[in-house]
């Protein structure tokens, strides 16, 4: 009796695991389409002030224009967005082929989602401040940032629930065998 409920447990756990998986790889997805779509709304200039408004470079005999510290900028954006979808898709692949018992993995997806998790409640919490405050976002839109604090808690708990799912599916794999 005691094995059958094990089992259940684990086929429980193993579903979570994959859907959790999916969760994190839709949530690195919709850093994506955020981001694309504050491009959109908010000038590239209006961001490049914002970001160097408190630095102050000197770049000695290099001409540094206005226009090549925005496409500089707006690199180093692109770039950490792209770090955060393959960060998030093999996170989200990891745990889907290890729900799935297609492939078992090492425990540095798990490890990689807490800290996933972890950046996403620093973010949160730094936000939530910044709203109580009332300190204006670069796109000016309060309804845009209180969605996209509800998006990042939603994504918190996916990550969350896929490191639980994972330690629990060891834990019951390993009592099973």
């Amino acid at each position: 009796m005691d094995q059958r409920i094990d089992q259940k447990k684990l086929r429980r756990y193993e579903h979570s695991l994959v859907i959790s998986g999916a969760g994190i790889i839709m949530f690195g997805s919709w850093n994506i389409i955020k981001t694309a779509v504050f491009f959109v709304i908010t000038p590239i200039d209006k961001v490049y002030t914002a970001l160097m408004r408190d630095i102050e470079i000197d770049w000695g005999d290099v001409p540094f224009s206005k226009e090549t510290g925005t496409y500089l900028v707006l690199a180093v954006i692109l770039m950490c967005l792209l770090f955060s979808l393959l960060l998030r898709l093999f996170i989200g692949r990891a745990a889907i082929q290890e729900g799935r018992r297609i492939r078992r993995r090492r425990a540095v997806y798990v490890v990689l989602a807490a800290l996933v998790g972890a950046v996403l409640l620093f973010g949160i919490v730094v936000r939530v401040i910044a709203f109580i405050k009332g300190v204006e976002t670069l796109s000016g839109i309060t309804g845009a940032s209180t969605v996209s604090i509800f998006v990042d808690v939603t994504s918190f708990f996916c990550a969350l629930e896929l490191v639980i799912a994972a330690i629990m599916v060891r834990r019951l794999r390993k009592g099973a065998a």
